[in-house]
């Protein structure tokens, strides 16, 4: 399935369950992103936001098994599958402003 296919399928799901993909960024940059897009060997991975623990810490899940996390100040922990590729290195605030990250908002 192409990326932009997959995009329009997803929106359309999360529109259906009463949320909306916003097209620029949340308001409130305050909370993490709800997905980040990370290409690793040519592919690109959507992690969704998964858990966020007491500490803040937001921990990432693909579907294909990657995963990322980061530290309640948005700086990159190990990240396992996810730590090679375009998001390695990065803060939450960088992939923002990389366009590397998705936030859900209510319609």
């Amino acid at each position: 399935m192409k990326q932009s296919n997959f995009a329009t399928m997803f929106s359309t799901l999360m529109v259906v369950q009463g949320l909306s993909i916003g097209a620029v960024w949340a308001a409130d940059t305050s909370q993490p992103p709800a997905v980040i897009l990370c290409t690793i060997e040519g592919t690109t991975h959507y992690a969704y936001l998964s858990v966020v623990g007491a500490d803040g810490t937001a921990r990432y899940q693909s579907v294909g098994g990657g995963v990322a996390e980061f530290s309640a100040d948005g700086t990159v922990k190990a990240a396992g599958t996810m730590n090679t590729g375009n998001c390695s290195g990065k803060t939450i605030k960088q992939l923002r402003q990389d366009g590397q990250t998705r936030e859900f908002s209510q319609p």
